[in-house]
């Protein structure tokens, strides 16, 4: 499900007093977001899930460090991004990658290689018990995967392989595997992931310095679903969901690039006690949400777009201290 969130803050000291915001998102223009990773990333919304340890924001050099190493549990350094991305959204990941070391095949009796990963992921979907990477159970989830030489027992040595790997929201995977593809220890490398949602195509990209290798795009067939993406990730997969892999990887990761879609919300205003009004596109429903904590969020009054400038309604026969509240679009 398509989800686009912006969130309009009410203050209140009394009745007679609140506070009005205008936020903004103009129809058909893309939204870029940088991270350079010059300050505190967990100062613009970054978070560390897992095993916190393996990630590590170096001040003085503005990068983060990362230690891929799958004999922790999932792991994500996560940037969540404030909507839901589904396979109807065009959207754009570059990252810069160094590599320091990289080994598949690091453990005893686990000689295959896991993959080093970064990319797209649903975070509560990915946090759950039931979320099985290795195993190949996983879900609404899109990365940037470069596996090491690896050895698949009765199979023989696995050439080094580059591919971007999908996850539907029912589980259904699909990949387009390059190889081979020899990470080089000491070198850094920028990655693409670009999709595009009118031929539903995954385009990979892998330069160091000016040479740029030939990754194959990955098509989506027509029983792939679509997944619903909320958070860009740096991603740790715990080697015990899979049957004899591993890996351990070290380097860092800076400039994220992101670009994404445009948001269905245009002109968010608070203008009074519990009315906020917004520009809204026909096809969408939108809903306002109130919380008293920001934490706890309830639907309060939901309409369908117009095309128009829209008010919600705050009916709710009651006095609060203060309330948040936010608007929520999601397609009919």
């Amino acid at each position: 499900m398509n989800l686009h969130t912006q969130s309009a803050r009410l203050a209140t000291v009394s009745l007679a007093v609140a506070l009005t915001l205008a936020l903004s998102a103009v129809h058909g223009v893309a939204e870029t977001r940088t991270e350079d990773f010059s300050a505190d990333p967990s100062l613009r919304g970054w978070q560390a899930f897992g095993n916190t340890n393996l990630f590590h924001w170096d001040a003085e050099h503005g990068r983060l460090d990362v230690t891929w190493d799958t004999a922790n549990p999932h792991s994500f350094f996560a940037l969540p991004l404030g909507r839901t991305l589904t396979t109807a959204d065009d959207f754009v990941a570059d990252i810069t990658l160094h590599l320091t070391d990289i080994a598949g095949g690091v453990r005893e009796n686990r000689p295959g290689a896991m993959p080093l990963s970064l990319g797209f992921l649903n975070l509560s979907g990915a946090l759950a018990g039931n979320y099985q990477r290795g195993a190949g159970r996983a879900r609404d989830t899109l990365e940037f995967a470069w596996f090491p030489a690896g050895e698949i027992p009765g199979f023989g040595v696995v050439d080094p392989t580059v591919s971007p790997i999908t996850w539907d929201s029912a589980g259904k995977v699909a990949a387009s595997f390059t190889f081979p593809v020899v990470p080089v220890a000491g070198s850094t490398y920028r990655l693409r992931l670009e999709y595009q949602a009118a031929n539903r195509t995954v385009t990979p990209s892998l330069l160091l310095d000016d040479q740029a290798w030939p990754l194959n795009p990955l098509k989506l067939p027509a029983t792939f679903g679509s997944f619903a993406l909320d958070a860009f990730a740096v991603m740790v997969w715990n080697e015990t969901t899979s049957l004899s892999d591993s890996l351990l990887a070290h380097g860092w990761v800076d400039e994220v690039r992101l670009v994404l879609p445009a948001a269905p919300i245009e002109r968010l205003t608070l203008v009074g006690e519990g009315e906020v009004r917004c520009a809204t596109l026909k096809g969408w429903r939108y809903t306002l949400e109130a919380s008293g904590d920001l934490q706890n969020w309830s639907a309060v009054a939901a309409e369908a777009g117009t095309g128009d400038v829209l008010s919600l309604f705050d009916q709710r026969d009651a006095v609060f201290r203060e309330q948040f509240y936010r608007v929520q679009a999601e397609p009919e």
